[in-house]
């Protein structure tokens, strides 16, 4: 057993777990778990009872994930860093799905939104978006730091190993090798490079691209849309400096260490830190400017104004938004922070397929994996 093998499982279980604990408390009050509520039932008990159900489903699956790394570490050390993440993902999800059912059969049990006067859900227009622009200086740092590694790389190609490893176990020893070429040295910095352009693509598209910010029952500031795109470009951008880093280092070290010594496994750590770190920090920004946007909204005495359609069916569990006759390509989350795909738009199908090809890529050079050694 080592280190690694009960770290890295559990600081994903628990901060998974914490992050799916406080998203009811992140999201608007009138998207509980994903569903669309009129104003006048934020506070009905069926909804405090779903979020309750959902919350022990979190626990219940951050106890058994838990369970689960400490029974597999010893055993199947391997195993112990995939099935207790995947096992926690299944449990909440499920938890997630059971619990709001329960606000669904009660919406259409007593017909919320039977009779009420309704609005549009956001502004879709591009041009109220076009102010908001990415933050280019994350992307061109980025950009540096890859080249610079890619400069450090033809330094030392000629005295590279061949073949040359790609691939560490949950030791961080060297486990799967590939005959030395341009592919197998520098397949990393490439897949980084293009990570960088797709996200500065998504930027550019949060900028220009028709969005569709509100999911409160009340009109929202076109401040706190700005702030809240503000804040996204922002997260984006970090994050492109971030996983340039990540393969700009993972890359070093194959060159520099190529059999590892344990150093892949305290990188992927470090990484997990970093990213979870700009996550919980965007959240408490999120959570911050949307509270303070639709306050006044649920205000005591103030004049009744429309609420938002119930379009539930166009959003699949709350989760994925699919309606091809909807010109927005970015849509507000109902449930997870930031904004979403309208997987219903042909330029959202791209992306899809653009994002998965990418993580697929990124599969391939992880540092830290459960493959069996494989000698070069």
């Amino acid at each position: 057993m080592t280190w690694f093998v009960l770290l890295l499982p559990l600081l994903i279980v628990g901060f998974i777990g914490a992050m799916l604990l406080l998203m009811p408390a992140v999201m608007a009050p009138t998207v509980p778990l994903g569903v669309s509520i009129p104003t006048d039932h934020v506070t009905d008990p069926a909804v405090s009872r779903a979020i309750r159900r959902y919350r022990w489903g979190v626990v219940v699956g951050v106890v058994a994930s838990v369970a689960a790394v400490l029974a597999l570490a010893e055993a199947a050390p391997a195993a112990a860093v995939i099935i207790p993440v995947l096992l926690m993902l299944v449990i909440s999800v499920a938890a997630y799905l059971l619990s709001r059912r329960g606000i669904q059969r009660a919406k259409q049990a007593g017909s919320w939104y039977e009779d009420l006067p309704v609005r549009l859900t956001g502004s879709i227009s591009a041009a109220d978006n076009a102010r908001i622009g990415a933050p280019l200086g994350w992307y061109v740092g980025a950009l540096v730091v890859l080249a610079a590694a890619g400069a450090l790389g033809v330094s030392v190609y000629n005295g590279l190993p061949d073949p040359m490893p790609i691939h560490w176990n949950v030791k961080g020893v060297a486990d799967r090798y590939a005959a030395k070429s341009a592919a197998s040295v520098f397949g990393p910095l490439l897949i980084g490079v293009a990570l960088v352009a797709f996200l500065l693509i998504i930027a550019q598209l949060m900028r220009h691209a028709p969005m569709r910010d509100a999911v409160v029952s009340r009109e929202v500031p076109r401040e706190l849309v700005a702030e809240r795109q503000r804040l996204m470009q922002s997260f984006l951008g970090q994050l492109t400096l971030v996983m340039a880093i990540l393969f700009a280092g993972v890359s070093a070290l194959t060159w520099l260490r190529p059999e590892g010594d344990g150093v892949m496994p305290m990188l992927s750590v470090g990484f997990l830190v970093v990213i979870f770190a700009l996550i919980a920090r965007l959240m408490f920004r999120m959570r911050r400017a949307t509270r303070v946007g639709v306050a006044s909204a649920y205000s005591p005495g103030e004049k009744r104004q429309a609420d938002a359609p119930d379009d539930d069916r166009y959003w699949k569990g709350g989760l994925i938004y699919v309606n091809r006759n909807d010109p927005a390509l970015f849509v507000q989350k109902r449930f997870g922070v930031g904004w979403t795909v309208n997987a219903g738009h042909p330029a959202g199908m791209v992306l899809v397929v653009a994002l998965i090809l990418l993580i697929v890529g990124v599969a391939v050079f992880v540092p830290g994996g459960i493959h069996q050694s494989t000698s070069p």
